[in-house]
């Protein structure tokens, strides 16, 4: 249940070079886009995003190169 949803994070690690693309449906539209890069610690990355208010699905796409691992995704 999404209330007041402004800020959406991840943290990910991995020989990757690419965008991580959060939506509310399958095949909707691209509610934020995050980038990333090659690392082989843990790193935190964060950007604003607008989720309407209420029950919903978050589907989490990543788009690149390499294998990103996924540790965490969070919303505030």
């Amino acid at each position: 249940d999404c209330r007041e949803v402004n800020n959406a994070g991840i943290a990910v690690r991995g020989y990757i070079n690419g965008t991580f693309l959060i939506k509310t449906e399958w095949d909707g539209d691209v509610l934020a886009r995050i980038p990333v890069v090659s690392s082989t610690v843990w790193v935190d990355y964060d950007t604003e995003i607008s989720i309407p208010d209420g029950v919903c699905a978050i589907y989490i796409e990543y788009s690149g190169e390499g294998g990103a691992s996924l540790r965490s995704f969070r919303l505030s």
